[in-house]
């Protein structure tokens, strides 16, 4: 389990069980991390470079840097390949036939620096030990002039000088820029291990579905107390990963912006551009490449670790290791989404809302007196009428009955105010033609609620019924028994 920062130790089998294949795994467990922990060099003080030396077999003259251990005792340590850091920077570069055509450039031209370093052959174990721990990386911005071809100027002057057997040797090629202050930036590398505890989420196959939560390192990062969890102790293991993470094949210079060493080409991909190594743009300073080597590498040495976690780590012992607790996390469908019936029901609901709309647009404005949502508020709406009189005796009747009997009446109803027959009060409901008489707007003035309000003082339904009438029977009866219709003109409910 890696990620950009830090590898992590594995905390379920190889064969997990798993409630679905849809679960995960979440534990705190051990995570392991590096930072390069690099400072800027000064030219000649820190370090002595020089693209050749006097002899070839002298390689000490290439690359020397002064290394300070964690004790604060400095040590001088060297690049590890001198050879072929002369044939491919230095004078082998210019003027060795198989070179020319390849390595030799003109104008503006770059290179990258990236070595370990070694101690001298009569150090100390220790001054090995720090010498090893340490890497070297670097960029030369130079112009070079006479590189065209085997035949040359450049190479012409140099193979004159090397086939005179009274020559000296020199330290000067025409139109070749030595390594200087201007030139030329190193800085050097101590990186250092740390190891602390993480909250991490992974599948059934142990790949990390979300990033690291809540790292918290050990309080204790001394080799001692972490050469527990590797197999040839934190030193060695730091040591083997510069060989790795920094290892260099053939530099070269080169007028593009192609990257000739490895861990530059990262530094490149960590900063997003390719200034570091155009070298038509200034020399990089520490400022410019501190959060992109920190970037690179920490991703770099993750990524190594988890590779090689068989070899570099003690396996678990069940014995001794501590078991891991943690969490199962298996997600469940709850909602099952098809495409057709998506559609289906936004279709129905768009309908909705346009008939809503209209309903509400176009609504009549005519209310009931009451809600209709009890027995008795329907039966106030003709309990004071004369229709109810009409209905009398009919409960028997079906309902074909009833609508014959009704078509024989010929009477009409509406609904709107009238007088009752009964309580001789205004009401608001269904009665009669034409004994209900039809209004715009439905009042309650002169009705029980009216005077109710008006009870309250609530100067709004103020006003009372103006109107005078006689309390007509619905029906006369003449002396013989018989119905008697009563004109509708000549019956003063109907004035209201």
């Amino acid at each position: 389990m890696s990620d950009k920062k830090a590898t992590y130790a594995s905390f379920i089998g190889h064969e997990p069980v798993s409630l679905s294949t849809e679960s995960y795994y979440q534990a705190r467990t051990k995570y392991f991390a590096a930072e390069p922990r690099c400072k800027p060099l000064i030219f000649d003080q820190d370090y002595h470079m020089h693209l050749w030396a006097d002899k070839m077999s002298d390689w000490k003259q290439l690359l020397n840097v002064t290394v300070t251990s964690t004790s604060g005792r400095q040590t001088t340590c060297y690049g590890t390949d001198g050879n072929m850091f002369a044939t491919n920077y230095g004078s082998s570069s210019r003027w060795d036939a198989q070179y020319n055509g390849t390595l030799c450039r003109d104008g503006k031209v770059g290179a990258e620096i990236a070595t370990t370093l070694q101690a001298d052959l009569e150090a100390t174990g220790e001054e090995k030990a720090v010498c090893r721990s340490a890497v070297a990386v670097g960029w030369i911005r130079a112009t070079h002039q006479y590189c065209d071809g085997p035949l040359g100027m450049g190479n012409f002057r140099r193979r004159q000088i090397l086939t005179d057997p009274n020559a000296h040797p020199v330290t000067s090629y025409p139109g070749f820029e030595d390594a200087a202050s201007n030139n030329t930036f190193l800085m050097l590398c101590q990186p250092e291990i740390q190891v602390g505890d993480a909250t991490v989420l992974v599948d059934k196959t142990g790949v990390l579905t979300e990033p690291a939560r809540d790292l918290a390192p050990d309080q204790d990062q001394s080799p001692q107390a972490l050469d527990k969890y590797f197999s040839n102790g934190a030193a060695e293991l730091m040591s083997q990963s510069n060989l790795f993470i920094f290892r260099t094949l053939q530099p070269l210079w080169h007028n593009d912006t192609f990257a000739s060493e490895f861990i530059h080409y990262f530094m490149n991909r960590a900063e997003g551009s390719l200034r570091l190594t155009d070298p038509n743009t200034p020399l990089p300073t520490f400022a410019d490449v501190e959060t992109p080597m920190n970037q690179a590498y920490s991703r770099l040495f993750a990524i190594w670790l988890g590779v090689n976690r068989e070899l570099l780590f003690v396996p678990a012992n069940n014995t001794t290791t501590p078991q891991v607790s943690g969490i199962v996390i298996t997600p469940e469908e709850r909602l099952f989404f098809v495409t057709p019936l998506f559609i289906i029901s936004e279709c129905i609901l768009g309908i909705y809302v346009i008939v809503s709309l209209i309903v509400y647009l176009r609504r009549p404005g005519r209310y009931l007196a009451r809600m209709p949502t009890s027995l008795a508020a329907v039966i106030a709406l003709f309990a004071s009428s004369a229709a109810v009189k009409d209905l009398r005796g009919t409960a028997h009747m079906t309902n074909k009955e009833r609508e014959k009997y009704l078509e024989d009446l010929g009477c009409r109803y509406g609904y709107g105010s009238y007088v009752g027959g009964e309580d001789s009060v205004v009401h608001v409901g269904i009665e009669k033609m034409p004994f209900v008489q039809y209004l715009k707007e439905v009042s309650f003035v002169g009705s029980m609620a009216g005077k109710g309000v008006k009870r309250r003082g609530d100067s709004a339904a103020s006003s009372t019924a103006n109107s005078s009438y006689v309390n007509v029977p619905l029906d006369d009866l003449d002396t013989d028994g018989s119905r008697r219709s009563v004109s509708p003109l000549s019956d003063s409910r109907a004035q209201l």
